[in-house]
């Protein structure tokens, strides 16, 4: 978000940014109608900016129902999330890291492989300027925290294959060795159902004891990314746990990417 207050706010291209992002939110489509009640307007009043919007190909009307326009699209096809993300994402957490005093990371997915693209040593504790990131690229999701909340909110057909994977080459912990299809499957649906993913790191070399995997969506509704929270041994207690999942989910809602 800009930070600059001495701007003046244009309304109708403000309302533009609104439709579109409504649009795009819609996974079949808005009449003009719709739009309208979504914005919470009269439809004499969108309809210019739909019009003009549908005119520069930003939004495609097929028989009255609008959605996201091919010029739109192409643009979003030219966004670099590696090198962008990691600038919209670092208010998020430089603000979890300085609540919580520990290590953040964000996190995508890319071809079945987690990638940290960016992360914040916690600048309220000293001893985190000593962390070791040792791991850029990881091969087993199911490992990490960040990669299950990836899984987990990621397409469901990806499951089976990430977890074959896993169980038939990954490094597997004592307390899921015994783990089959069926429980990872539950583990999954779990981590949805909570908002987050919470594991103990299996890096002993870093001293970590628990760590957690936040979300991140784009205005589909679609996960883009994970933020990744690692607490030092000395944070290990029910208290600071609470603290980060608190952290974790009101700081990410309070600060839509898009």
């Amino acid at each position: 978000m800009d930070n600059d207050v001495k701007f003046k706010r244009i309304q109708c291209l403000d309302r533009a940014m609104d439709i579109v992002s409504l649009v795009c939110r819609s996974s079949s489509g808005m009449t003009m109608k719709e739009i309208a009640l979504g914005m919470d307007m009269k439809v004499g009043t969108v309809y210019n900016i739909v019009k003009t919007l549908s005119s520069r190909g930003f939004l495609s009307n097929a028989n009255g129902s609008y959605t996201v326009g091919a010029s739109l699209g192409l643009m979003a096809s030219k966004w670099d999330v590696q090198q962008s993300l990691p600038v919209l994402v670092q208010p998020i957490i430089n603000e979890i890291a300085m609540r919580t005093g520990d290590l953040c990371s964000l996190v995508i997915m890319q071809g079945g492989k987690v990638e940290i693209i960016s992360n914040n040593l916690g600048d309220s504790n000293p001893e985190f300027t000593q962390y070791d990131y040792q791991y850029t690229f990881w091969n087993y999701p199911l490992y990490l925290a960040t990669g299950r909340t990836l899984l987990a909110f990621g397409d469901e057909q990806e499951w089976l294959p990430e977890i074959k994977k896993h169980l038939d080459t990954g490094p597997i912990p004592d307390d899921e060795k015994n783990w089959d299809f069926q429980r990872w499957n539950e583990m999954l649906m779990q981590v949805r159902a909570n908002g987050y993913s919470h594991i103990t790191p299996r890096l002993p070399i870093h001293g970590a004891k628990q760590s957690f995997g936040f979300p991140l969506f784009n205005p589909l509704g679609r996960v883009i990314a994970a933020i990744g929270v690692t607490c030092e041994k000395e944070h290990c207690s029910e208290e600071h746990f609470d603290l980060v999942r608190e952290a974790g989910l009101e700081v990410i809602k309070a600060n839509p990417l898009f």
